[in-house]
């Protein structure tokens, strides 16, 4: 999928124009009335472990391309997960992305890419849902670090707990610039209440190895009764197999229709390989219809 992906009124008379880049801002007027967690969006599943990263395999990589890419390409939710080694420092370079081994990206490297990728796009909102934060040794993670390294570099873009309540026409205008959420483990979010958020609340079938059958079932069920949009939570669309990560874009695109039921309870689908599939294009254009 390209950078230039869009979709004109030209194409189609119900949805305006807008670029994957920039779907947030050239939409606001349509999406504006709603709070986070009432909105739909496609997230990356063990974001930093993708294919152009220094070191990858099929087992443990969920992702075709960078951080920035995927943020190009309208994902506006990421978990990470890193791991801090020590004798490395305790700056943000120390810690580095997992999923069973490392991928030879740091946190500080995505951090730097979201920076960049704001100086074109200042409209878009940013979810950074920090799922596990753990040692490579039996030393303690310098939590107290890690925190005064991300309010250094990015403090001030960073959106307090107390605007989930807030639909986005209000945080844009209480909260110019602010277009960071960090949600993260209690050791980390507890530093600062005020801005750190709680992590996110996730869905996830409970077992490593699983099929598409297997994981329809799943989500049938916690549809049925799916968590508050009082706050944005997670659904893992995922399935896994000897061989690593399965591709179910197509799949997803079927099971969360642009219109369907399952769009309108949603807040974050986590999924893998996301810039493969145009299921990108059906969160984004399910926004369109929530009230």
């Amino acid at each position: 999928m390209s950078t230039d992906t869009s979709i004109s009124t030209s194409e189609t008379t119900r949805t305006p124009s807008y670029k994957l880049n920039s779907w947030m801002g050239d939409l606001h007027s349509r999406i504006g009335h709603l709070r986070i967690g009432q909105l739909s969006l496609a997230g990356a599943h063990n974001s930093g472990m993708d294919k152009e990263a220094p070191y990858w395999n099929s087992y443990i990589t969920c992702q075709d391309r960078s951080f920035r890419h995927m943020l190009d390409n309208g994902i506006r939710s990421f978990d990470f997960r890193i791991r801090w080694y020590f004798g490395r420092g305790e700056d943000s370079d120390a810690f580095y992305f997992f999923h069973k081994q490392d991928s030879g990206r740091t946190f500080k490297e995505a951090m730097l890419a979201l920076n960049y990728f704001w100086l074109e796009n200042r409209g878009e909102l940013i979810i950074i849902d920090l799922q596990k934060i753990v040692s490579s040794s039996n030393r303690a993670v310098p939590y107290r670090s890690l925190y005064n390294a991300i309010m250094r570099d990015h403090g001030w873009k960073l959106l307090p707990r107390s605007a989930a309540s807030l639909s986005i026409d209000q945080i844009k205008k209480q909260y110019p610039g602010r277009h960071l959420i960090i949600a993260a483990p209690t050791e980390l979010a507890n530093l600062d209440t005020t801005y750190f958020w709680e992590r996110i609340t996730g869905r996830w079938i409970g077992k490593d190895l699983s099929n598409a059958t297997e994981l329809k079932a799943y989500i049938t069920e916690v549809m049925r009764n799916p968590p508050s949009n009082s706050m944005p939570w997670s659904m893992s669309a995922t399935t896994y197999n000897w061989l690593g990560p399965g591709h179910i874009g197509n799949e997803l695109s079927s099971w969360y229709s642009t219109h369907g039921e399952w769009q309108q309870k949603s807040s974050i689908i986590s999924f893998d390989f996301c810039t493969r599939t145009n299921f990108v294009h059906n969160c984004i254009q399910s926004n369109l219809t929530k009230k």
